[in-house]
C-alpha cells in the first residue's frame, strides 16, 4: 500500500483502517447527545467524511477536556477534536489543517453598561470568568488577565448571569448555540475580539501520528473541492 509515495506494511495500514476521535461536547463543532434531526457537530462529520474519503472509519467518543489533554500527552489516544494551537500544545499535538472556526468574544450580560472592550486587554479590572483548559483561559493566563476558572461553560455562565461577573470568555458560536437551547439569548451580549482556527488533533505518540495527520488532510482537502465540506455546514445554518 502507498501512501504519500511511502510503502508500509500490510500490517501497519490494517491497524489505521480504524480510529477513535476524542471530543467534548461543545455544539455545533460536535454533539454528544444529538437532537432528533441527528446534527453530530460540523466538526465531527467533517472528520469523519475526511478519512472516510481516504479508507479510514473514524468514531467519536466523549470525556472531559481535561482528560482527553492528558490523555493525548501520554499518547493513549490518538486525535483530538476540536482543538486550538497553543503553545501549550506544540509539544504534544500535531495540528491538521483548519476544520472550522470560532470567534473568541467577551460575553456579557444585557444589563452589562460599562466600557466596551476592543481587546482582550481590555479585560484587566474586570471580574472574568472562563473555562479551565481551554484555549481562552490560556490567553488570560498568558496576557496577565486575573480570571476565575471553571469546569465547563454551562457552570462559568451561571456564574456570569447569577453572581456579580463583568465577562464569560469564550467561543461566541457555542455560547450562542447554549443559549438558544436555555432561553438565553435575551440575557447576553457580545463583544467579538479575534477569530481562532479549530483542528483535528494528532497525539505525537501515537504509533503512525503523522501518517494519519497526512491521510486526514488529504481527505479534507477532497471534502472541500467536491463540495461535501459545504453541505454540511450548510445543515447547521
Amino acid at each position: 500500500m502507498v501512501i504519500y509515495g511511502i510503502v508500509f506494511p500490510r500490517a501497519v495500514f490494517a491497524e489505521q483502517s480504524k480510529i477513535t476521535i476524542y471530543a467534548v461536547n461543545y455544539p455545533p463543532y460536535s454533539i454528544e447527545f444529538p437532537p432528533k434531526n441527528e446534527l453530530r457537530g460540523f466538526d465531527v462529520e467533517v472528520a469523519i467524511a475526511a478519512f472516510d474519503q481516504v479508507g479510514i472509519k473514524a468514531s467519536i467518543e466523549y470525556m472531559p477536556w481535561s482528560r482527553i489533554l492528558l490523555r493525548a500527552k501520554q499518547g493513549k489516544i490518538a486525535a483530538v477534536l476540536s482543538c486550538a494551537k497553543a503553545a501549550s500544545r506544540d509539544s504534544f499535538l500535531y495540528f491538521s489543517a483548519p476544520i472550522s472556526n470560532a470567534t473568541n468574544s467577551y460575553i456579557a450580560k444585557q444589563s452589562y453598561t460599562g466600557k466596551i472592550p476592543q481587546s482582550l486587554l481590555d479585560g484587566q479590572g474586570k471580574k472574568i470568568t472562563a473555562v479551565d483548559g481551554y484555549t481562552g483561559a490560556l490567553e488570560l493566563k498568558k496576557a496577565g488577565i486575573p480570571h476565575h476558572s471553571v469546569t465547563n461553560d454551562e457552570a462559568a455562565l451561571n456564574m456570569l448571569l447569577k453572581r456579580d461577573f463583568d465577562f464569560f470568555y469564550s467561543n461566541r458560536e457555542f455560547i450562542e448555540y447554549i443559549a438558544v437551547s436555555k432561553d438565553l439569548t435575551s440575557q447576553l451580549k457580545y463583544f467579538d475580539l479575534k477569530q481562532k482556527n479549530f483542528h483535528l488533533c494528532f497525539s505525537q505518540k501515537w504509533p503512525d501520528a503523522k501518517i494519519l495527520l497526512e491521510q486526514f488532510n488529504k481527505g479534507l482537502s477532497i471534502i472541500k473541492d467536491d463540495g461535501t465540506y459545504d453541505r454540511i455546514h450548510a445543515k447547521y445554518k
